[in-house]
C-alpha cells in the first residue's frame, strides 16, 4: 500500500498539471464556441495589417528585449507571485500545459483583451491612449499578483500599441505568445535566473534600463514603418 501522506503529496504535486490541462480543454472550447457565435472579429488576421518584414522583426525584437528588461527591474523588489512560479514549474514538462502557456493562452489573452476590450473602446472614441492604458491595466489585474501585474501593464501596453496601429491581432498575438515562450525557456534555465540574480542590484537597474531605452526605440522604428490602419468593426 502507499502511505497517505505520500499519495496526498503525490496528487498535490499533480495539481498544477491537473489545473493546466483543464485549462487548456476549456479555452480550446471557449475559442470555438467565440468563433461559432460570431464574436470574434472575421478575418482574424486581415490580409492587409502587414507591415514590412523588417519593421515586424523590430518589433519582435522589441518585446524580447522589453521582458528581460522588465525581468531585471523588478528583480531587485522581491515581489510576491502568489506561488505562481511554482505552479508554471511544476507545468513546464506537459504537452498540453506548455501549449496553454505559449499559444492558447495568448490567443484567449489576445481576444478578450485587444480584440474585445481594446477593440470596444476604440470604437467608442476613447482617445487611442486612454483606451491601450485602461485595457493593459484590466489585462494586470487578472494577473492578481505584483509579480506577474507589472510587467503585464507594460507587455500589455505594448501589445495594446502593435493592435491599434496594425488594426489586426495577428502581430499582438506574435508578439504574446514570444513574451510567454521566452518566460517558460527561463524556467528551463533556472542557473541563468541565479547567476543575474547574483549582480549587484546597480548592475540590474542599469542593464534593465538599457534594454527598455532599446524597447522603445525599436518600437519607435516599428511605428515610423507601419502605416495606421483602422480596427475593424
Amino acid at each position: 500500500r502507499i502511505p497517505l501522506a505520500k499519495m496526498f503529496s503525490e496528487r498535490l504535486g499533480n495539481l498544477p498539471v491537473s489545473i493546466g490541462v483543464a485549462m487548456f480543454c476549456t479555452y480550446v472550447v471557449l475559442v470555438v464556441l467565440m468563433w461559432v457565435l460570431k464574436l470574434i472579429p472575421r478575418p482574424l488576421f486581415p490580409r492587409t495589417d502587414k507591415s514590412p518584414w523588417h519593421a515586424e522583426v523590430s518589433a519582435m525584437a522589441a518585446v524580447a528585449f522589453l521582458a528581460f528588461a522588465l525581468s531585471l527591474l523588478i528583480a531587485p523588489l522581491h515581489l510576491s507571485d502568489g506561488g505562481m512560479t511554482e505552479q508554471f514549474d511544476a507545468m513546464k514538462d506537459n504537452v498540453l500545459c506548455l501549449l496553454l502557456l505559449t499559444v492558447v493562452g495568448p490567443l484567449v489573452e489576445e481576444l478578450v483583451f485587444r480584440a474585445g476590450v481594446l477593440r470596444s473602446l476604440l470604437q467608442s472614441r476613447w482617445h487611442p491612449l486612454a483606451a491601450i492604458l485602461t485595457t493593459a491595466a484590466l489585462f494586470a489585474v487578472v494577473h492578481a499578483n505584483p509579480m506577474q501585474a507589472l510587467p503585464a501593464l507594460v507587455s500589455g501596453s505594448l501589445f495594446g500599441v502593435l493592435y491599434y496601429r496594425s488594426g489586426s491581432l495577428r502581430l499582438p498575438l506574435m508578439a504574446h505568445i514570444l513574451n510567454n515562450t521566452l518566460a517558460v525557456l527561463s524556467m528551463h534555465f533556472p542557473e541563468m535566473e541565479s547567476c543575474i540574480e547574483a549582480w549587484p542590484v546597480l548592475w540590474q537597474l542599469l542593464l534593465g534600463f538599457a534594454l527598455l531605452c532599446v524597447s522603445f526605440f525599436l518600437v519607435a522604428q516599428w511605428w515610423k514603418k507601419t502605416p495606421q490602419r483602422m480596427v475593424k468593426q
